[in-house]
Order: C-alpha cells, then sequence, then structure tokens
C-alpha cells in the first residue's frame, strides 16, 4: 500500500486467510501466519517467496496445522510463534525448529497475541480463562542465573511462567509490556473484556 498516493503496490494471495503479520528486525522479510497454521516468508523489498513451514509440534510431519495468531521477532535469527492450541512456541531462522514452547494459558477461540519485554527477555501473552495473563522467560535457562523479574518463575522447561489475573469473570483481550518495563519491575497495560483499561505494576 503506497500511503501517499493511496494505491495499492503489490498483493500477496493465500489459500487460507492470513491471520498474523510482521517484519523482520532488519526490515528485510515479511512472515505472514494463516488460519491453517502455515508461516509464510517472502523479501520485503520484492515480495518474492522464500520459504514456509507448519507451526506445530517437532518431530511430527503436519498436513495443516493449529491457526496462528501472533507472530514476533525476538532476536534477529529467533521469532516467536502463538497458535490456537495453547502453545506459544520460539523458532530458530535457521532451520525453522523449535527451540522452545511457552504452556500455561488458554487459547481456543481468541486472537492471543504476543507482547515482547523492551529488554528482550520476557514474552507476556493473556488467557481465555479467568483473567489470566501469563509472562514467560524467552531463555529458560539464563532466567534463574539471577534474581530480577522473574524470581518467582516455576524452574520447569516449558511451564516456567509468572502472571497475575483479574478474577474468573472476566477475559483479558490483551496484555502489553510499556517501556516502564525493566527486568526487575513490570509495567503494562491490560484491557478486558468490558471495555477497561488497568494499569498493572509489580511490587
Amino acid at each position: 500500500w503506497n500511503i501517499n498516493d493511496h494505491t495499492i503496490i503489490q498483493t500477496i494471495k493465500f489459500n487460507s486467510p492470513p491471520t498474523a503479520l510482521t517484519f523482520s528486525p532488519d526490515g528485510s522479510k515479511i512472515v505472514v501466519g494463516c488460519f491453517n497454521g502455515f508461516c509464510y516468508f517472502y523479501n520485503a523489498h520484492d515480495y518474492s517467496y522464500i520459504t514456509q513451514f507448519i507451526a506445530g509440534p517437532r518431530h511430527k510431519k503436519l498436513t495443516s496445522g493449529k491457526k496462528i495468531t501472533s507472530i514476533i521477532f525476538s532476536k534477529n535469527d529467533e521469532f516467536i510463534v502463538a497458535t490456537d492450541d495453547d502453545r506459544i512456541r520460539l523458532y530458530s531462522l535457521q532451520n525453522y525448529s523449535v527451540i522452545r514452547k511457552y504452556l500455561g494459558h488458554v487459547s481456543n477461540e481468541s486472537q492471543t497475541t504476543i507482547s515482547l519485554s523492551p529488554d528482550h527477555k520476557f514474552i507476556m501473552a493473556p488467557s481465555e480463562t479467568r483473567g489470566k495473563v501469563f509472562i514467560w522467560p524467552i531463555d529458560h535457562e539464563k532466567m534463574f542465573s539471577h534474581g530480577g523479574l522473574g524470581f518467582r518463575f516455576k524452574r520447569d522447561r516449558s511451564n516456567t511462567s509468572e502472571g497475575f489475573g483479574l478474577g474468573m469473570k472476566t477475559t483479558v483481550n490483551t496484555a502489553i509490556f510499556t517501556s516502564f518495563t525493566t527486568d526487575s519491575h513490570l509495567y503494562a497495560l491490560i484491557s478486558d473484556n468490558r471495555g477497561r483499561i488497568y494499569i498493572v505494576i509489580s511490587d
């Protein structure tokens, strides 16, 4: 889309509806996630196709996957994909293999969006049940080598999570880290299904 001329420059068509999209940190790649679980990679300068893969369990051959709800890059060579099967997975850009998965939240129907902390050490996502919000360290091994925001996290590779809740009758729609968040202090914005926005600050 050309903003100045209000014209379409290029159109990319998919067999399944696109449900998530992001750019790589250097702006060279476009990543598109679709309803059928496929991730497509394109060159940003000319929209040429690079590759594709199905988000899902490692060591299994899949012909289709779960809907992709969010994609973010944590590093230039690592990216994170959320799907509607209660899973968030960290992938390597080198071979598109799963490095780690993050569990605990419920995501079956909503468009779960991942938020990345300013220091790129944590990810946060809402859960569909009980008004809960989950926070995971991206690098599980480094988390417990020092204190900080994650000192109360469970010491389990996939279930390493911390978080908070707004109550059983509340559904959290969005949870976003703000620029005030540090490795020892949480400062987040939360919205719920009743049209309210909260500021959540850790002790």
